[in-house]
């Protein structure tokens, strides 16, 4: 046996008053000297939250109220970076509608309609250190309840807003063949994967039919946020039952239609009296197979010889890899594609396809044709003005093939000086968003290597995007006055947002929940514009 290190006992006091020492002073610098944070976001112009699902407000008649009553002070932790030189914090706790304090959950702080910071929820409570006075608006994502957006206003030294989260009941979503055999479960046997697009969202009214055709895994609409369901246990979850779809959380005392979806596809739709705890859906596999989509294609080159071994693939924008190889004769078929409007992806060293998505309908049986690989365009994005921040987007101008939409290309700065792409040849225009500023620039690339893009910015002006259109669904396209694409969304729930952009002329045409599309000026002038949707 080793002797007893007469150090031993002396170590493990200090050891002990470190932690002691740490705590307090963990406490004192949470409530009496906050912390200055380095944003990483607070001055991009051209922000968009990484978790679209904190973009999904209430309703009007959802809005929580701000409770003033005294409660345990909050311990959560800043979970998120917050604008510089700052005087102020802000804290609160987190209560049910049965004053159950909050475990677990995500708060974001928006000003001025971009986010600044974002901070976990634990024990209760939630706290944001180092921010500037003035007006900010806070959201969530609380698994099983109902979002919040509301607005606060930040004094010095320290403003306290709890928040009690509006009632709501959870409906658990069935679907089951006839026999009784969970659906995702033998369509599985079949061969088909499902474990994304297959939803169940809740309206006042039945939903007339489809939405139009979406680019996202899984379309946000409806009254409440739904939760996917899960036959394996995590993060200390129980697993659901097979034949469970998910759960939607709704608010409280109100009737609601049911609707099970396959992206933005209405498959079927059941009502359901308020505060019930199950709704099932019976569908055999073969009907309900038949809802999903068949696209047959070629690839040649440029002389018309197939070009076999090359993958392909239909994805949306939340999903990548995956498709199929073409045979010998350049074939590929892929099968059991949920409806949407999909991006081609096509995997060649050299080679490349023009730049588009596949409007896929309800049990469509395409057949693309020919899909005709040219040689790439290289091209140097230089980003070295940016100030190691920022983003371009980049949108083919050609015509595309019928039946199929433009898709755009996403580079992300990171800190890098350049970024070098392969580009079908053709027409592109070029939105650089940066702290420096913005830019949008038009190019015509058909000789390989292209000149390098270089980016002009300018201080953009301001364009805040009001979206009320709550439990409803619409679709944003925004073009430049020269008709290049410069920004498109998915819109649902209650949320503002701005966004820096050049001066000038703009187009936003505005697709609603039943496909009809309205056209609308927008004059951006320096002083900036509001773009209100409903």
């Amino acid at each position: 046996m080793n002797e007893r290190s007469p150090w031993l006992a002396p170590l493990q006091l200090l050891a002990a008053g470190l932690g002691v020492a740490i705590v307090v002073l963990f406490v004192l610098w949470l409530h009496l000297e906050p912390a200055t944070f380095v944003p990483t976001d607070a001055n991009d112009p051209d922000v968009e939250t990484g978790n679209p699902e904190a973009l999904q407000g209430p309703n009007e008649s959802q809005e929580p109220a701000a409770s003033d009553q005294t409660a345990r002070p909050p311990m959560g932790r800043v979970a998120g970076p917050v604008e510089s030189k700052t005087a102020a914090v802000l804290y609160g706790a987190v209560w049910r509608a049965d004053r159950e304090p909050i475990d677990q959950g995500w708060i974001w702080l928006y000003r001025q309609g971009k986010q600044v910071a974002s901070a976990s929820i634990r024990n209760g409570s939630y706290a944001f250190s180092g921010l500037r006075v003035g007006e900010y608006s806070l959201r969530s994502r609380i698994e099983d309840q109902l979002p919040i957006d509301l607005d606060v206003k930040v004094e010095a030294p320290s403003t306290r807003r709890d928040i009690d989260l509006v009632a709501c009941w959870l409906l658990t979503v069935n679907a089951v063949t006839p026999d009784g055999q969970p659906l995702l479960q033998e369509a599985r046997k079949r061969g088909v994967r499902l474990s994304r697009g297959i939803t169940a969202a809740a309206f006042s009214e039945p939903l007339a039919g489809d939405l139009p055709l979406s680019n996202s895994a899984e379309v946000k609409v409806g009254l409440g946020p739904f939760r996917g369901g899960s036959p394996f246990a995590s993060r200390g979850r129980k697993a659901m039952p097979k034949q469970t779809v998910g759960i939607l959380s709704l608010p409280a005392g109100k009737r609601v239609h049911v609707a099970l979806m396959m992206r933005n596809h209405l498959v079927m739709q059941l009502p359901v009296p308020p505060e019930q705890d199950e709704v099932t859906f019976t569908i055999a596999v073969d009907a309900f197979l038949a809802h999903m989509a068949t696209v047959h294609l070629r690839l040649v080159d440029r002389r018309g010889t197939p070009l076999s071994g090359i993958r392909v693939a239909l994805n949306d924008a939340q999903t990548g890899g995956g498709g199929v190889k073409t045979g010998e004769d350049g074939c590929a078929t892929l099968k059991y594609l949920k409806p949407g409007r999909l991006d081609l992806e096509i995997w060649h060293q050299d080679l490349r396809a023009p730049p588009v998505q596949v409007d896929v309908g309800m049990g469509a049986k395409l057949d693309l044709g020919d899909i005709v690989m040219i040689p790439g365009i290289r091209a140097e994005v230089v980003m070295d003005n940016f100030g190691g921040k920022g983003s371009v987007r980049i949108h083919w101008r050609d015509r595309p093939p019928r039946g199929m939409t433009l898709d755009d290309i996403y580079l992300s700065n990171s800190g890098a000086p350049s970024r070098t792409i392969t580009l079908y040849p053709g027409r592109y225009s070029l939105l650089a968003s940066a702290p420096n500023g913005v830019a949008i620039l038009e190019r015509n690339l058909q000789v390989s290597p292209a000149p390098a893009i270089r980016f002009d910015l300018k201080p953009g002006a301001p364009l805040h995007i009001e979206n009320r259109v709550g439990s409803g669904y619409a679709q944003l396209r925004l073009y430049s006055a020269s008709g290049a694409l410069v920004r498109r969304r998915e819109v649902t729930g209650k949320w503002s947002q701005t966004v820096q952009l050049p001066p000038g002329e703009y187009r936003a045409a505005i697709t609603d929940a039943r496909g009809a599309v309205t056209d609308r000026k927008v004059t951006l002038t320096r002083a900036g514009a509001t773009l209100t949707i409903r």
